[in-house]
């Protein structure tokens, strides 16, 4: 299996109205449906309720590793509170490239290698598919 996720998607915004989406915290919070109890803060943990459809009232959770222009990158853990996968969490980074008079923007998540056995496979398919629905959300929200 490969351990990696990569996604990419074109929005027809500049990259100046892209990265605000991406790195203001509520306008990231609309478009991810996540309540933030707080800014993105480099070397912080942050938590968050979730609003998405059907994930209602999860808490959120990241560590924010960087902000820096075009690059975002976290870390999140994948267990439910209880297991050993609560220990492990994959790094995701999202880049941000002018392109054609808009912006390309790219999501790549990697670590779940790290994941026991048990997790892997239903973690890796669970991003991937919501990469592929939060991405179009970025683009949409950006765009709109």
């Amino acid at each position: 299996m490969d351990e990696r996720i990569e996604i990419s998607i074109e929005i027809s915004a500049p990259i100046d109205r892209v990265w605000r989406a991406l790195t203001d915290f509520r306008e990231f919070g609309q478009w991810f449906r996540v309540e933030l109890e707080g800014p993105f803060v480099p070397g912080q943990p942050l938590s968050g309720i979730m609003v998405y459809p059907g994930q209602e009232g999860v808490r959120w959770h990241a560590v924010i590793k960087r902000i820096k222009p075009y690059q975002f990158i976290f870390c999140w853990p994948h267990g439910d509170g209880t297991s050993e996968a609560d220990d492990v969490m994959t790094h995701v980074e999202f880049s941000l490239q002018s392109q054609n008079g808009g912006t390309r923007a790219t999501v790549v998540e990697t670590g779940f290698e790290d994941l026991p056995d048990a997790l892997r496979h239903k973690a890796f398919e669970q991003n991937f598919e919501g990469w592929t629905v939060q991405i179009q959300n970025l683009k949409d929200y950006a765009e709109g």
